[in-house]
């Protein structure tokens, strides 16, 4: 990066005094502000980040075998909770148990 300074205001400018948003990683893509601007590339963009999140912001499930237990509206009490969590840590030992003895 070439000379980058910081405004008055703290933010990071590049060398011609735009603000620096970010850092792309290796293998990584930005979609610069001028593609933005046509309606595929945004529709692209919204499916890019769809895959991306896949579900994780609304608490989804990370793997298909997973079985969400019914709801009930309200809080549930608190052994019932810890009794869940229990549940969920024995079959996630199992399953690292497995994994550990070359299954």
């Amino acid at each position: 990066m070439n000379r980058m300074t910081v405004a008055p205001s703290g933010r990071l400018l590049d060398q011609d005094g735009y603000p620096v948003a970010g850092v792309v990683h290796e293998n990584e893509y930005m979609i610069p502000a001028w593609m933005r601007a046509d309606p595929q590339v945004v529709q692209i963009e919204q499916f890019l980040e769809t895959k991306r999140l896949r579900g994780y912001t609304k608490g989804g499930a990370t793997s298909d075998d997973v079985t969400v237990p019914s709801t009930v509206p309200g809080p549930a009490p608190k052994a019932q909770v810890q009794l869940q969590l229990l549940e969920v840590l024995r079959r996630l030992n199992s399953r690292l148990a497995d994994k550990t003895d070359g299954s």
